[in-house]
């Protein structure tokens, strides 16, 4: 699962945004960043859900954080 997280750290860094930006568009309120860091370390991994609301905030579809088909890549 480490490689979903340097794509959900590659989407997020790509969409100018910092782990709190992150977190805090996904309403991670407890442990905001500590969360978005777990994901991207690969140490926790994001449910189904905030996996959807990463890719639609970070403009990546949900098959490119799970595959990095770069054919998946939005706008």
């Amino acid at each position: 699962m480490q490689i979903i997280g340097a794509r959900i750290k590659q989407a997020r860094e790509a969409a100018g945004m910092t782990q709190q930006q992150l977190a805090d568009e996904l309403g991670v309120l407890a442990y905001g960043t500590q969360r978005v860091s777990q994901w991207e370390s690969g140490r926790r991994v994001p449910k189904a859900d905030a996996l959807m609301r990463i890719a639609r905030i970070t403009g990546v579809t949900i098959e490119w954080l799970m595959n990095g088909d770069p054919q998946a890549i939005q706008k």
